[in-house]
């Protein structure tokens, strides 16, 4: 019985920690701690399926950056990027190249990102089908793209090749009924309750055989300090 209690209450405070670590929200953050001023970063949330890089006008080798810079919108860094010539937080300046967020393993609904520019900026989503709208936005914090389902794959934003200066920063992506978290994916309640459930006949079987229980009256029990053996089917 103390064994199936204790079982049961391992299972019931498991679930009710995946259901509270369920989340639906990723937050892709230059400042985020582990990265350091100049950080390569376009693999850092690759572990939870989020990839960046720059598009356009830069040689294949180019990162993206955690560039520190005085105009951040928040914390101290922005996404900048890094053609092997040095930094540059400015995105869709002259030759300087769109930003990508590539997606793997879940399908995004709404994505947002906070920038700064003197013209505009443009979010465009993509789906298994191609392109799934433009949203565009003049000036100021943030641009979002809302889908009607979970069905973005990737995106890109650009500023204007007119603007003389634009910088992006903190990324939110947003998925119903997701199941991931910074770090590492979280499984579902449902899911955690038929793995748990498929092994409890297991754990329950090693709480049988033999077990010993304490007896305070003198003289009982065949094992010494009033330990009696009991053995259960």
């Amino acid at each position: 019985m103390l064994v199936r209690n204790t079982l049961l209450a391992s299972l019931l405070s498991l679930l009710s920690f995946a259901a509270a670590a369920r989340a639906d929200t990723i937050v892709i953050d230059p400042d985020e701690a582990g990265i350091s001023d100049g950080d390569d970063i376009a693999n850092f949330w690759a572990g939870i399926g989020v990839t960046l890089s720059p598009f356009g006008g830069l040689p294949a080798s180019s990162a993206v950056i955690a560039l520190p810079f005085g105009g951040a919108i928040t914390g101290t860094r922005v996404f900048g990027w890094d053609d092997g010539l040095g930094g540059d937080q400015h995105w869709g300046r002259g030759e300087s190249p769109a930003f990508d967020v590539t997606l793997s393993g879940f399908l995004a609904r709404v994505v947002s990102i906070e920038f700064e520019t003197d013209g505009a900026i443009q979010l465009e989503a993509f789906g298994s089908g191609g392109s799934l709208g433009v949203v565009f936005a003049p000036g100021g914090t943030p641009i979002v793209f809302t889908s009607a389902s979970n069905d973005i794959l990737w995106f890109r934003v650009t500023i204007t090749q007119a603007s003389d200066f634009g910088t992006l920063d903190r990324l939110v992506i947003t998925f119903d009924g997701g199941s991931q978290t910074r770090g590492a994916p979280v499984p579902e309640p449902a899911t955690l309750l038929l793995v748990l459930a498929a092994g409890l006949p297991a754990l329950l079987r090693r709480g049988r055989g033999v077990s010993v229980s304490r007896r305070r009256n003198r003289g009982e029990g065949a094992l010494g300090g009033g330990a009696a053996l009991r053995v259960t089917p």
